[in-house]
């Protein structure tokens, strides 16, 4: 996990992990404004607006999430309490304060290649109310963690975060800083080297939001920002999917499926030919996009668009297939914990209209509950 992407973030500034666990609540401000705590009422759309172009987007209603019932279950659990409670203390160490955080946006980039690794390079955008001040005091605190340099990108400043090499572990020798050098010289390193993590990027893009992630990516929201290269926004086609999900969920993506990862499905699909026909109707799939609403149970709508409806049955047809056969399988087990799993199955439905594909999952709470318990109970007597 060292070496993991979400690791790295929190590591240097508790955003995103303070983000996907966060409230909402805003008022007007000026962006151009200070650096300051600020309070705003953002749209998602507006902060959207910052995101490059790209070949998906998905966005996080914090303020939703943290009041989802998936957060109530955790909260009720005594471990998953503290834990949380620890890590909105953390967050407030570094000027972030959960109740006033609001969207978490993220873009897919147009090559696949892009979200493999250790390091997926993706634009990140967190809106929401923190003290940018307080904020980089608090990363700036540890030199001996963290070493965090300043560059300017026209009229922008981005702050490269870099963890130290030999920070922790109890190294005699004295820590490293490690260089960009070293990171383009690490990447070529095998997975098991110790040489320390990326470095992070951030920028402040107004006074109640933040880029966040690699450098490429967020130097390419500030070009966003500055209207050097086009908004996610203009992408008319991948808006007007967004816009059929629903706006009152917890959270909502949409995505155009690249010709460089169809392809890459299909020579996966050629390697295999038993196990390919099975999925090769999916490589008719243009647009995937959907919601996930956790108000009270999990509600998660999902629609697979292809071009003609003579397309999309053969897709319909495989889901259906899948399904039967999944519900076949944990229905015929004489185990308990399967035969409570074929319960969620049974919240699933797949349905056909035109050229659409509409995969829907609802799963009760009740249904959460008994799991969980079922699940804490098998470990209890496994002890």
């Amino acid at each position: 996990m060292k070496n993991s992407w979400l690791r790295k973030i929190s590591l240097a500034m508790s955003l995103v992990l303070l983000g996907s666990m966060s409230s909402a609540t805003f008022a007007g401000t000026n962006p151009k404004s200070p650096a300051r705590t600020a309070v705003a009422t953002v749209a998602a759309e507006d902060a959207m607006a910052y995101l490059p172009d790209s070949q998906g987007i998905a966005v996080l209603n914090l303020q939703q999430i943290y009041g989802s019932f998936v957060m109530k279950m955790a909260k009720d659990n005594p471990d998953f309490k503290k834990g949380l409670d620890e890590v909105e203390s953390a967050a407030r160490v570094y000027g972030i304060e959960p109740s006033q955080m609001e969207y978490l946006i993220v873009g897919m980039p147009d090559d696949p290649n892009a979200l493999k690794g250790s390091s997926p390079k993706v634009p990140v955008i967190i809106s929401g109310s923190f003290n940018q001040d307080q904020l980089l005091t608090a990363l700036k605190a540890s030199p001996d963690k963290l070493e965090v340099k300043s560059e300017a990108y026209g009229n922008e400043t981005v702050y490269m975060i870099n963890p130290v090499a030999g920070a922790s572990g109890g190294n005699a020798t004295k820590p490293k800083v490690l260089t960009n050098d070293d990171f383009k010289a690490n990447s070529s390193k095998s997975a098991s080297s110790k040489v320390g993590s990326d470095p992070v990027a951030l920028a402040f893009l107004n006074s109640h939001a933040a880029a966040i992630g690699d450098r490429d990516s967020v130097l390419r929201v500030l070009d966003t920002k500055a209207g050097k290269i086009p908004s996610v926004t203009s992408n008319k086609k991948l808006v007007a999917a967004f816009q059929e999900t629903d706006s009152s969920a917890h959270i909502r993506f949409a995505s155009a499926i690249p010709a460089s990862l169809r392809k890459e499905m299909e020579a996966d699909i050629n390697k295999n030919q038993q196990m390919g026909q099975m999925f090769k109707p999916f490589l008719a799939i243009t647009t995937a996009f959907g919601s996930l609403d956790l108000s009270s149970g999990l509600k998660l709508l999902t629609t697979l668009r292809a071009n003609t409806e003579s397309e999309a049955k053969p897709i319909f047809e495989q889901l259906n297939g899948l399904l039967a056969m999944g519900k076949f399988a944990l229905n015929s087990s004489e185990k308990k914990q399967e035969k409570e799993l074929a319960e969620l199955l049974n919240g699933i439905s797949i349905n056909q209209k035109a050229t659409d594909v509409q995969l829907n999952i609802a799963i009760p709470e009740s249904v959460f509950k008994t799991l969980t318990e079922g699940k804490q109970k098998h470990e209890s007597e496994a002890k």
